[in-house]
């Protein structure tokens, strides 16, 4: 509430305006309450182009849910697919408990799914990364990468990564690289 309408004492009535004004500058642009394709293909593992197979065939209950994160409010029409980040944390929990139970991350998709050959990610920790425009770039192994912190990127959101190659080559980058990677950026690339 502005300091004006707070000294006057009034709980002025503003309606739906600031929860959308906030979903649409805030919230659905950046990786936080919700997910670009990227992001989730980064957390399941798997390539995007597999996502819509995963979704859209939905032969088990696993699928099913996940099916149940893409967002589809209000404004989902404005931005690219995004899903909620918490229904993502539990499809991406049900895959990592598999794996640590001795299955590989592939037969564990296809069990939970029922869709065969999933097309899995090549990269070891694969994080989502951003070009020099802070736009989705594609997904990357993080150890070739390092993580931004952005001035005014929301609180509330992931603080995005970004290819080494790409961060070292613009004086301007160097400065929204956390401070414990800085030393990536004049190692030589791997």
């Amino acid at each position: 509430m502005p300091i004006s309408e707070a000294a006057n004492g009034g709980d002025t009535f503003r309606g739906p305006v600031s929860a959308v004004r906030w979903l649409l500058q805030e919230t659905l642009p950046f990786p936080g309450a919700f997910l670009s394709d990227t992001h989730v293909a980064a957390r399941l593992g798997v390539s995007v182009a597999s996502l819509d197979r995963l979704v859209y065939h939905p032969a088990e209950q696993w699928s099913q849910e996940l099916r149940r994160c893409v967002y589809e409010g209000p404004a989902a029409a404005l931005f690219e697919r995004r899903w909620w980040t918490a229904g993502i944390g539990d499809a991406s929990l049900g895959i990592r408990l598999a794996v640590r139970a001795g299955e590989t991350a592939q037969s564990a998709i296809k069990r939970l799914s029922g869709v065969d050959n999933v097309a899995m990610l090549a990269e070891k920790d694969p994080v989502a990364v951003v070009d020099r425009d802070l736009l989705d770039a594609g997904i990357a192994g993080a150890a070739s990468c390092v993580q931004l912190r952005p001035r005014g990127w929301p609180p509330q959101s992931e603080e995005p990564w970004m290819r080494i190659a790409d961060a070292a080559s613009a004086p301007w980058f160097r400065h929204m690289v956390d401070p414990s990677d800085q030393t990536l950026l004049d190692a030589p690339i791997r």
